[in-house]
């Protein structure tokens, strides 16, 4: 008697809520040197032609799980309640307030706001350098 086994890959957590490339995140620092510091957010990534209607995200700094950053002021695009309305090709510049400056390293992810999937990591954590 054969019984028949069946394979079966699950996607993870991670997998099935991200979407690479979604948006652009880009800065002029290789360290955060304030406890109030900015980075330019655009939709699209290599495929810009695909975001065609304005997008909610939800920027955020974090430290392992733990958010460490709000972001207070937007210039580009209306902020509210931590969320960001991004048009197509258009960047817009979000200011962050660290609130715990204790963190030695952080990483700037961008989640689509109505869904929180992950349309964006940093790809390597940031350290955190403050002055006195």
């Amino acid at each position: 008697m054969v019984i028949p086994v069946i394979k079966a890959r699950l996607k993870t957590a991670a997998e099935a809520r991200s979407e690479k490339n979604a948006v652009t995140v880009s800065h002029d620092f290789d360290a955060v040197t304030n406890r109030i510091f900015s980075v330019k957010i655009e939709l699209g990534g290599a495929a810009k032609s695909l975001f065609e209607q304005p997008r909610r995200v939800r920027p955020v700094v974090v430290a392992g799980e733990r958010q460490v950053a709000t972001a207070g002021v937007a210039v580009g695009a209306p902020l509210e309640n931590g969320c960001l309305l991004l048009e197509p090709k258009t960047a817009a510049t979000v200011g962050f307030i660290l609130t715990d400056d204790t963190v030695a390293t952080v990483r700037i992810q961008v989640l689509d706001a109505d869904t929180d999937a992950l349309l964006f990591i940093s790809p390597k954590d940031l350290p955190v350098r403050l002055g006195v």
